[in-house]
């Protein structure tokens, strides 16, 4: 129940560009803006975790998926997003993650699901 706004995550990151892991868990007040600056302010981020921030969509997800190239470990436990278009731009870019939690992500459709064992597979090698 942390009552960070995006101003404030925007001001936090901003001013520490070079941040490896953030977590904003449980930041229900953070949008898409605020996890828009944070995709492009700290693409060097290796670990996100994103548990609980009910207010972010697939857009922002996106802008992740589009920044954060060496994450290797994105946490949406209980998130708002992703949906199948978030969850494909994951897969699409994030080729280090070894870490993806999708706990109580309620707007992955079966047709998401297929994409994420497709791309899992094609890492494999199978």
């Amino acid at each position: 129940n942390v009552k960070y706004t995006d101003a404030g995550i925007s001001a936090i990151v901003s001013a520490n560009r070079g941040l490896e892991r953030l977590s904003v868990s449980g930041c229900k007040f953070l949008c898409d803006a605020g996890l828009v600056t944070i995709a492009q302010s700290c693409t060097g981020l290796s670990e996100l975790d994103l548990t609980r921030c009910v207010n972010i969509t697939d857009k922002a997800l996106v802008s992740v998926a589009t920044h954060c190239l060496h994450l290797t470990s994105l946490l949406l436990y209980a998130s708002a997003a992703p949906a199948d278009e978030g969850l494909e731009a994951v897969f699409e870019n994030l080729s280090k993650l070894q870490v993806l939690d999708l706990c109580g992500s309620k707007g992955i459709t079966d047709k998401g699901f297929e994409r994420l064992l497709e791309g899992a597979s094609g890492r494999m090698g199978a």
